[in-house]
C-alpha cells in the first residue's frame, strides 16, 4: 500500500522472490558475505546500530541462521550474540510469542532443521517455548 509513496518517477519499487519462503530469502542472505555481515533485524534499534540479540526479531533470525547452518556466535551483525536454550526461553519469559501464531508457525518450522544440524537441545527448548505460548494466549495472560 505505501509503494506509490515510494515510488516516482525516477525511482520504482519492484517486488520480487515473491515465490521464495522466509526459510529460502534468509538462506539466500546467509549465502552473501556483505549482506550477512551488516543484517539488521533489531525491532529495538531506530539508529541502525548493530542488532540486540536478544529481540524477538534478532532471536527469530539468529535461530534461523542456525537451521540454516550459519554461525552466529561471531556474526558481525549481532555482536555476542549466541544461540543457547537461554536465549530461546527469553521468548516464553517475555511472552514475546503470545497472540502471535504466525510467528510460532515460523518457529516450528525452524525445529527439523535445527535438529538436522545436530540442535537437538536447542530445537527441543524451541518446542518447549511454542508449547507454552498457545496456553498463555488462551488463557489472557
Amino acid at each position: 500500500m505505501l509503494d506509490p509513496y515510494y515510488s516516482s518517477a525516477h525511482f520504482r519499487v519492484e517486488h520480487d522472490l515473491f515465490s521464495m519462503s522466509r526459510i529460502e530469502k534468509t538462506a539466500l542472505v546467509a549465502q552473501w558475505p556483505e549482506g550477512l555481515a551488516n543484517i539488521r533485524v533489531c525491532q529495538n534499534d531506530d539508529l541502525g546500530g548493530p542488532n540486540c540479540g536478544t529481540c524477538e526479531k534478532c532471536i527469530r533470525t539468529i535461530t534461523t541462521l542456525a537451521a540454516l547452518g550459519e554461525p552466529t556466535g561471531g556474526l558481525a551483525a549481532f555482536p555476542g550474540a549466541e544461540l543457547r536454550c537461554e536465549l530461546i526461553h527469553t521468548m516464553d519469559e517475555y511472552d514475546m510469542l503470545v497472540g502471535h501464531s504466525d510467528l510460532c508457525a515460523w518457529y516450528l518450522e525452524l525445529v527439523p532443521l535445527l535438529r538436522l544440524r545436530g540442535l537437538e537441545d536447542i530445537a527441543r527448548t524451541l518446542e518447549t517455548v511454542l508449547a507454552a505460548a498457545p496456553e498463555r494466549t488462551s488463557t489472557g495472560h
